[in-house]
């Protein structure tokens, strides 16, 4: 998808008619704190549709919410999904709580307020921002795993 094609991508489309992301859209990767940078990353950057830092954006409105990170377009094959991408720490089972929270409030976010943004097809990727303490076999994370999310440990590789 040529730079000149992104605003007519689903996934611009669809940030920009989401009220609380109408100015968060990002090319590529840019919607991504620089502490991230290095967890996410495109192999075809021609692929990629752009970002939405969710979090930040929400963070005026919505400052004691557990708010999701990141929302990230993508090309793949003929289809544009979404991707949706946590970037948090996973040294404990208390971290695995924090992750279903932010799971929950996504799920919540997304049939309210931003619709516009829910569509398939969608990856919920939770992302280890340090040293990973469980596998993505953990027993403590089947319950995330039945809700859809993804454990990609240390990085996602899209």
């Amino acid at each position: 998808m040529g730079k000149s094609s992104h605003k007519k991508s689903r996934f611009y489309q669809a940030v920009t008619a989401t009220p609380a992301l109408v100015s968060a859209y990002c090319p590529g990767l840019k919607a991504l704190q620089p502490a991230d940078k290095a967890k996410i990353i495109c192999r075809n950057s021609k692929k990629l549709t752009g970002s939405a830092c969710v979090d930040e954006a929400l963070r005026q409105a919505m400052p004691n919410a557990p708010r999701w990170d990141y929302a990230i377009g993508y090309q793949r094959d003929r289809t544009e999904e979404i991707v949706w991408g946590e970037v948090h720490p996973a040294d404990s089972g208390k971290t695995i709580g924090e992750v279903g929270k932010k799971l929950g409030w996504l799920t919540n976010w997304l049939a309210g307020e931003g619709q516009a943004m829910n569509y398939t097809p969608r990856r919920l990727v939770w992302v280890a921002s340090g040293r990973s303490s469980f596998s993505n076999n953990d027993p403590k994370l089947r319950s995330l795993r039945q809700r859809g999310l993804e454990f990609a440990g240390g990085h996602l590789v899209l």
